[in-house]
């Protein structure tokens, strides 16, 4: 049975080797804050520092990317990244004739999109591996906006009111 755990570990298995393809990639990685195993190989990752949260995909290249730092009317400059961090989720699919949701961003990986962007990296949410390598290259090109990943963090993070009928 194909869960969406084997999907997500799909889509960062294959993004990850096509990505180390690319020059300047090299030292792309994953942080396996989510890793599954028995109890002492989970106790040893607790503390060796494992954080939940954290995004699974880390390129520690540094760019420059447009924008506006004082809000949407503030001159536009340009900002450098420190590194790019990439968030895999799983895309909108059928599994057994119905229709699955896209992967969602939990609450942690939302807190940290939002603090890693105040801290100066880039960070993006992919659900392909094509989508994947389009936001690294934009990256490397100094094309890559943060707005996206930002908006999906906010969203995750703004309290649904429920409307009483």
């Amino acid at each position: 049975m194909t869960t969406r755990n084997h999907i997500e570990h799909d889509i960062q298995s294959s993004f990850i080797a096509e990505a180390r393809k690319i020059r300047g990639c090299e030292w792309i990685h994953a942080i396996p804050n989510a890793a599954k195993g028995g109890v002492v190989a989970q106790v040893w990752m607790n503390r060796e520092g494992r954080k939940s949260g954290v995004s699974d995909v880390f390129l520690p290249v540094s760019a420059q990317t447009p924008g506006r730092p004082w809000g949407a009317n503030g001159p536009e400059l340009t900002i450098i990244s420190h590194g790019l961090y990439m968030e895999t989720k799983t895309p909108e699919m059928v599994v057994n004739g119905k229709k699955k949701k896209a992967g969602v961003l939990t609450e942690e990986q939302a807190e940290f999109i939002l603090y890693a962007d105040s801290a100066g990296y880039g960070v993006s949410v992919y659900r392909s591996v094509q989508e994947g390598l389009d936001i690294l290259l934009r990256y490397l090109q100094g094309e890559h906006s943060n707005e996206a990943a930002l908006q999906e963090a906010r969203a995750v993070l703004t309290p649904r009111v429920k409307v009483k009928k």
